[in-house]
């Protein structure tokens, strides 16, 4: 398996057009639409990259900086690192407004995927037979960071990771 720069799959300046049913009750939008999106654009990286299905493991360190009330969101997303099956992604999400020269930060999340594929495994539940799908990790390519930032971000996902394992054993 040949390894990708980070820019083979890297998200920059993907456009969200924002509309009504983005908006709770009081004109702002939602976190939990701003996560969804989010976890949606970097899946779309990880996918790009590895040419494989994938799913969320982990969101670390997603932080809201402002509420937003209109405007479009802007989407920036890199893998920062490979682990054989697991990877790292860095999301970053602004607001620009248009017509006003304005572009604010407003989220920022590192992202845990793993890639792989789903099979559908026979089992027995209560003396019942069904079928239940199982995702089943397979390895991806590893990441080349190319620049000083991404090379930066590539050492900093792996002191990360070890943070995430040591808490996921508590």
């Amino acid at each position: 398996m040949k390894a990708k720069p980070v820019s083979a799959s890297a998200l920059d300046n993907q456009v969200h057009g924002l509309t009504p049913k983005d908006f709770n009750s009081s004109w702002t939008m939602s976190g939990g639409v701003v996560t969804a999106l989010l976890d949606e654009k970097a899946g779309a990286v990880v996918r790009r990259h590895s040419g494989m299905n994938c799913v969320t493991l982990s969101f670390d360190n997603i932080r809201f900086k402002k509420p937003v009330s209109c405007g479009l969101l802007i989407f920036n997303a890199a893998i920062n690192r490979v682990w054989d099956t697991s990877c790292e992604v860095g999301v970053k999400v602004f607001v620009e407004y248009p017509g006003a020269d304005l572009r604010e930060h407003i989220a920022s999340a590192y992202c845990t995927f793993v890639t792989g594929e789903m099979i559908i495994e026979k089992v027995e539940l209560n003396g019942v037979a069904i079928q239940q799908p199982r995702f089943l990790p397979k390895p991806m390519p590893k990441v080349v960071p190319c620049t000083k930032e991404q090379r930066r971000r590539w050492r900093e996902a792996n002191e990360r990771r070890a943070k995430r394992l040591a808490a996921a054993k508590n």
